[in-house]
């Protein structure tokens, strides 16, 4: 994957979906998380390969996000939970 690739894929991650709340997915290659602004965990999208497809979403430590191949991660807070 080129550039273009990847600008495209990040466009298309962040289309707005008919939820409620929009909550866009942030390239690693853009920003990094921090635990002071995000918080503890955070929603990660990696490009995987076809035998580890069932890890390419996961909800990640937020300071291990470093860790992953920014051209190929992005990621997103995590939404408040539910008030019951």
């Amino acid at each position: 994957m080129d550039e273009r690739d990847y600008k495209a894929m990040n466009e298309e991650l962040n289309q707005p979906s008919s939820l409620g709340a929009v909550i866009s997915w942030v390239a690693a290659s853009e920003k990094l998380p921090s635990v002071e602004q995000n918080g503890n965990k955070v929603l990660i999208y990696r490009i995987m390969n076809d035998s580890q497809e069932s890890l390419a979403i996961s909800i990640h430590e937020t300071s291990m996000v470093k860790y992953c191949n920014v051209d190929e991660t992005w990621w997103m807070e995590l939404p408040k939970p539910p008030c019951l």
